[in-house]
């Protein structure tokens, strides 16, 4: 119960985080739609994750690792059905420059969108778990 919660918390910050980076991520509703979202995805996590896993061994070894993010994507999609105030839209990144490495505007339609949300957070949620790890 206790990882459940912290699994649940980690997630809802990591949503939270990643809503305010991206617009493309699109939450309404406040910090009870927050919550809620944080729990349902720690469930889908935990139940269909590692069915997932398993369904797709195959081409998670002959990508070396590379379809988990596509995994990560479906998972985020489940999220997007189970709770209709989180939305997934297609965005632009404006790009960056620091330090003189220059970065130029990308634009993501809604699959890519999945794909570079769910990565986002899959990278918050275990920086805070190893920040925060015993």
């Amino acid at each position: 119960m206790k990882a459940f919660l912290r699994d649940s918390v980690v997630y809802t910050l990591s949503l939270y985080l990643i809503s305010l980076v991206f617009d493309g991520l699109g939450i309404e509703g406040g910090a009870q739609t927050l919550i809620i979202a944080g729990v349902i995805f720690t469930l889908i996590s935990y139940i269909i994750k590692p069915i997932l896993k398993i369904i797709t061994l195959p081409l998670t070894l002959i990508t070396f690792g590379v379809f988990s993010f596509f995994i990560n994507a479906i998972l985020l999609y489940l999220l997007v059905i189970m709770v209709p105030q989180i939305t997934v839209t297609a965005f632009a990144f404006q790009g960056m420059n620091i330090g003189g490495f220059v970065s130029p505007p990308i634009y993501f339609n809604v699959f890519f969108a999945y794909i570079v949300i769910s990565f986002a957070i899959s990278f918050i949620a275990t920086a805070i778990k190893w920040v925060f790890h015993k």
